[in-house]
């Protein structure tokens, strides 16, 4: 009978070896992979090599409604108004991990933790960007001057009501609600499955349609090249 047990927290058979295979993750990083993240090099470079502060000034908007026109009469004398500034204040998020594997690890198990580590360590970083971007995200929603731009249909007790269910207009409203006229340039939206799966059972998701169009539009252009290179 083969004798097994561990070493360095690896299950090993001295008698049959088999590779080690990597676990496949079950997380996504569609946000991150959206782009709708960049790095602004005019804040790093306000940061410097060392710190982890940046302040950016800002010029106040001119707005007609606090300092309105005056009635240009020949009477009403023309006096300048002062331009303003205020500032934000910035932190950078540096996040560090590291890991270990015991020495003849490799050896007497076959398992190689560090090439494992190597190569798992990029999307391991990017689940913990997209947790610092979800906590980023719960703080200014909890915020007492975000109250007012919050869709809660959720029930607080008992059976939803008609007006707890999500339907075709909920996502308009909720959107409107939450940045007005700039509704309409709202560039990103992320889901959770349910309500994903919701929007697609209403045929409200057009994402296969533009992509089906996409596709035919390469294969168009590919077999046009083909009839020209021949």
């Amino acid at each position: 009978m083969a004798m097994t047990g561990t070493f360095g927290g690896f299950v090993f058979d001295p008698e049959v070896f088999s590779e080690y295979m990597a676990e496949q993750p079950t997380w996504n990083d569609r946000i991150l992979a959206s782009g709708i993240l960049v790095q602004d090099n005019t804040i790093m470079d306000l940061i410097g090599d060392k710190g982890n502060v940046a302040t950016l000034p800002f010029y106040v908007p001119i707005d007609a409604e606090e300092d309105p026109a005056l009635n240009n009469d020949g009477e009403t004398d023309n006096t300048p108004s002062e331009i303003s500034g205020s500032k934000q204040t910035c932190m950078l998020i540096q996040r560090m991990k590291a890991w270990k594997a015991q020495d003849f690890t490799k050896e007497l198990t076959g398992a190689d933790p560090m090439t494992h580590v190597a190569n798992s360590v990029s999307g391991y970083y990017r689940q913990v960007r997209a947790k610092d971007l979800m906590a980023t995200v719960d703080a200014v929603l909890s915020l007492d001057g975000m109250a007012n731009h919050i869709t809660d249909i959720s029930a607080a007790e008992g059976d939803p009501a008609e007006a707890n269910k999500v339907d075709e207009t909920t996502l308009i409203y909720a959107q409107q609600k939450a940045i007005g006229d700039s509704a309409e340039n709202m560039g990103l939206l992320f889901l959770h499955s349910y309500m994903y799966a919701r929007y697609k059972a209403m045929g409200l998701v057009d994402y296969n349609k533009i992509l089906c169009r996409m596709l035919w539009l390469v294969m168009w252009k590919c077999r046009r090249s083909e009839a020209s290179s021949r």
